[in-house]
């Protein structure tokens, strides 16, 4: 697939896919990966994750896996040799752009649990934000214990966050639209934040 070069790809393979989906949790780093340029780069380190406790941040450029390189492997090889069994380590050499020269992370794999929502919360006195992760059989549930947290704190919008998320705009909207139908039929509005846009009104009534 050609992207433009302002796109970036999350790419995860249908195994690992799947495995997550069925058991909402993978051994590995912690780590959302993105795909910009032919370049293998970390979109977002995950909270708890060995990756961000060890002090890998967004935007940094893995450059070799166990000291190959990843230019010489498919996206979905690299990332696959990141993932493995709890309690074994890989060595990831990775570019910041604040550094001259390379840093080396030794990290030890765990078992990473993927959550739909990473945050939920009032950002004002009348905006409730929910950072949507993933969708899964469980984000339903989990949707609407955010929106009723939100509604017990009466908020009159709620801005729902899916920038560095694996959801697709079209899903997104479908889920939102099915999901948020008690809070929008009592006069609330719902925003939608992506990479392609700032927060715009998606859905209201």
């Amino acid at each position: 697939q050609n992207l433009d070069p302002y796109t970036v790809f999350m790419v995860e393979d249908e195994q690992h896919q799947i495995n997550v989906l069925s058991k909402g949790k993978y051994g590995g780093v912690g780590i959302q990966l993105g795909y910009r340029n032919k370049t293998m780069s970390v979109v977002a380190p995950m909270d708890g994750g060995p990756a961000k406790k060890a002090g890998i941040i967004s935007g940094d450029v893995i450059l070799k896996v166990n000291d190959e390189d990843v230019k010489k492997m498919t996206f979905n090889e690299a990332a696959s040799n990141i993932r493995g069994k709890k309690g074994t380590e890989v060595k990831l050499t990775i570019k910041r752009y604040s550094e001259d020269d390379p840093i080396v992370f030794n990290l030890v794999r765990s078992t990473i649990k993927v959550k739909e929502i990473t945050y939920s919360g009032m950002l004002s006195p009348s905006t409730g934000y929910v950072r949507l992760n993933r969708f899964s059989r469980n984000t339903p549930n989990e949707m609407h214990k955010a929106f009723q947290q939100l509604l017990n704190q009466n908020s009159k919008e709620i801005i729902i966050d899916f920038m560095h998320s694996r959801v697709s705009d079209h899903s997104a909207i479908d889920a939102i639209d099915a999901l948020s139908q008690e809070y929008i039929d009592s006069g609330r509005k719902i925003y939608l934040r992506h990479l392609s846009s700032e927060c715009k009104i998606l859905l209201h009534k």
